[in-house]
């Protein structure tokens, strides 16, 4: 017969086997939902830095992935960069989190600020994914000086999504640029592909929205 001693290793040994056997249930289970992309990729990266400058130092943002779906049809704000880095560019509403604010917040904050898009617009209904970022991204900038590339800019960025809705389902939310973007207008995901084979819009984008489009069909988004 075991002994007290032996017959508790046995009982812990059991319990471990249990715990990680419903570990393993619950990562099948995410896995079998989760669409098959990466979670962190570049959003926009210019040529291979070997260098850093000391104003290069990684900092905390955020961006905005803001859907509408109207008659049908899908589309999604982007704005026009009005300051460097990618000064012209479209992309997601966006910016720096400052010191202290929590990065929904800062999401929130920074949508208002370049759309004029607030959850306290009575004709329309702001469906955020306020639990987590539904994927994160690295914005890499570098710039030459003949014999190495020498990185200046770099953001890690977190991507909120909100899905913006009408309350009579008639028309989209007018945009008003403002703060850091130029512009701000809608674009189906075709026009964005137009647009990045253009150069006008930062490449990144589109993967972003693949991936969030393939949450929202599987109700990940809700």
């Amino acid at each position: 017969m075991l002994g007290t001693r032996s017959r508790k290793m046995v009982m812990q040994k059991a319990l471990l086997l249990v715990q990680s056997l419903r570990l393993f249930s619950v990562a099948q289970a995410f896995q079998s939902k989760v669409p098959p992309l990466c979670s962190s990729f570049s959003i926009s990266r210019t040529p291979t830095a070997l260098f850093s400058s000391e104003s290069a130092i990684p900092r905390a943002a955020v961006s905005c992935v803001v859907r509408n779906e109207l008659n049908n049809e899908v589309k999604y704000v982007l704005v026009q960069r009005g300051k460097e880095p990618n000064k012209g560019i479209w992309s997601f509403p966006g910016g720096k989190i400052e010191s202290g604010e929590r990065s929904f917040e800062a999401a929130m904050r920074e949508l208002e600020e370049e759309t004029g898009l607030s959850k306290d617009m009575d004709d329309y209904v702001f469906n955020w994914c306020d639990k987590a970022p539904i994927c994160t991204t690295d914005s890499i900038h570098s710039t030459s000086d003949g014999e190495k590339e020498i990185v200046s800019f770099h953001y890690v960025i977190s991507q909120w999504f909100v899905d913006v809705n009408s309350k009579d389902s008639t028309k989209r939310p007018t945009l008003k640029a403002n703060d850091d973007a130029a512009d701000a207008k809608w674009f189906s995901f075709k026009d964005i592909q137009k647009g990045i084979q253009n150069g006008e819009i930062t490449p990144g984008v589109e993967p972003v929205l693949e991936r969030t489009e393939l949450m929202h069909q599987k109700g990940l988004l809700e």
